[in-house]
């Protein structure tokens, strides 16, 4: 039996020494390393779980009879599919199981009442598993990866598209009952996977519930949870962190708290995928000299080569006044109950149930001071462009961007930024609408000489600067305020309306 001609030219298995890198994730982005619960989605995404296993069992079936797969629809190729799926599930499973057993002495246990409420509320339920295992599904996992390494998985599965692709049945080196232990080991690892993710999202697979034609749903009697329903902030889902962002926040805390000893408290409140940026209020003592913003960028700067966050600092006199419970700020840091560090002397005095609703005049307020203010600084900007004027021109653009981005993202949270760092105010913004974020980070030329221009500190010489860089680079970023004034427009409008609606 030949081995040594590459290991994967033949149709037998890798008899070799491994490398220590082997069982590192091969076919993940870098995303989906970070949040494994990622790729749990694409799998269940592509197929309900029952149809998983009627593919997995009919791979198989190729795998060990002298016939090859090929699809009605699709052809041999779709087998090539199921293949890279199920390779990221196994990858995303081992990255999960990892992250387990470094959390499970903080882990939530999952209770028999809990069991039969999910198997009555979920569109699907494991029945091949033991109530040990639906307890706890990483026992399913572990068993797997202790008898079956992740490399090895990966091997297997490369000789099972082989033989399932060819016209002869897998090599007979393969035994049957290495076959049969592929086969059970995946199948469970399926109902274990199903389990993780429906416990872990915040948008699990529901049985559909029968409409009712008709049907007047009763006005709640706490109107307080009507604004909170209907209020824009409270549209952004609550999800808690995955235990890959559980191991970061805890390292990312240890290092703010050398960065910035006076820190009494740090509560993570939302974490952006793409970026990758984890949202943080801190909490700093009141004798602390600097600024709120100042510590905010010394944070942000000294936790750069670990991850990029957006920090929110308070001093500590602002989070224990009278009543501040009740600001919208204060409901939308602590939405999660995500806080990583609190010291002895600081108390929590409750956590928020609902969001308080922002009125007409505090949304007012917020858009005069700042959105209005980026629309007057926007038109202004327009005129000295014309005028040739580029050094004023590029100076009132910023400013118009700033106050724009700022009216955003106090009109979202509640929160006014002090800063006039357009790079720290686009990481903010993320919490109102990616959208923002892609206006301004494009790939094209002229989108990277607009940016390279809202970074420019030095300023433009007046005068004709036709079809030069600069030129198209200025026209990119005029366009860029423009549409995200026309974003911040239409959110105070909506958020006008909503006022009025619910205040009727």
């Amino acid at each position: 039996m030949t081995v040594n001609k590459g290991r994967f030219n033949v149709l037998v298995m890798y008899c070799g020494v491994y490398a220590p890198w082997d069982h590192y994730p091969k076919f993940l982005r870098q995303s989906e390393v970070r949040n494994p619960l990622i790729a749990l989605k694409g799998f269940f995404d592509a197929n309900d779980v029952e149809d998983h296993f009627t593919r997995l069992k009919k791979w198989r079936h190729y795998v060990v009879n002298n016939e090859h797969y090929n699809d009605e629809r699709f052809g041999p190729g779709n087998l090539l599919y199921d293949y890279e799926l199920n390779l990221r599930l196994l990858e995303s499973l081992y990255l999960l199981l990892l992250e387990d057993e470094e959390l499970s002495y903080s882990d939530d246990k999952v209770t028999e009442e809990q069991l039969t409420s999910e198997e009555k509320e979920w569109a699907w339920y494991p029945n091949d598993l033991t109530k040990k295992e639906l307890l706890n599904p990483y026992l399913v996992i572990k068993a797997a990866f202790n008898e079956i390494q992740p490399e090895a998985f990966r091997d297997h599965l490369w000789e099972w598209i082989n033989a399932a692709l060819s016209s002869n049945a897998i090599d007979e080196a393969v035994t049957p009952g290495e076959i049969i232990t592929v086969y059970e080991h995946i199948k469970k690892m399926y109902s274990a996977a199903w389990l993780i993710f429906q416990r872990e999202t915040a948008q699990p697979f529901l049985k559909e519930k029968p409409v009712e034609e008709n049907k007047v749903l009763p006005e709640p009697e706490d109107k307080n949870a009507l604004g909170a329903m209907a209020d824009p902030i409270r549209k952004n889902v609550s999800i808690k962190a995955t235990p890959a962002q559980k191991l970061g926040l805890k390292e990312v805390t240890k290092l703010i708290l050398k960065i910035e000893p006076t820190v009494q408290m740090v509560c993570h409140f939302h974490t952006s995928e793409e970026p990758f940026i984890f949202f943080l209020l801190i909490i700093v003592a009141n004798d602390q000299a600097f600024t709120n913003d100042e510590i905010a960028a010394k944070i942000e700067q000294g936790c750069a080569q670990l991850v990029t966050i957006a920090a929110f600092v308070k001093k500590q006199k602002w989070f224990e006044k009278a009543g501040r419970s009740s600001s919208s700020f204060y409901y939308y840091a602590f939405r999660l109950k995500d806080v990583t560090y609190q010291s002895t002397s600081v108390t929590i005095p409750e956590y928020p149930k609902y969001g308080p609703y922002m009125t007409q005049q505090e949304i007012d307020e917020i858009w005069d001071r700042t959105g209005h203010h980026g629309y007057e600084r926007y038109f202004k900007a327009q005129q000295l462009q014309l005028d040739k004027n580029y050094t004023e021109c590029l100076s009132t653009v910023k400013e118009a961007i700033n106050y724009t981005l700022k009216s955003m993202i106090a009109m979202m949270t509640g929160f006014m930024p002090a800063t006039n760092d357009h790079n720290r105010l686009l990481k903010m913004s993320l919490l109102c609408s990616v959208k923002i974020w892609g206006i301004f980070h494009k790939d094209s030329e002229s989108s990277i000489s607009a940016m390279d221009l809202l970074n420019l500190n030095e300023p433009l010489l007046n005068g004709p600067i036709a079809q030069t860089e600069n030129e198209a680079g200025m026209n990119v970023l005029m366009l860029n305020a423009y549409l995200l004034n026309m974003i911040a427009r239409d959110e105070y409008q909506e958020r006008m309306a909503d006022v009025n609606h619910h205040s009727t």
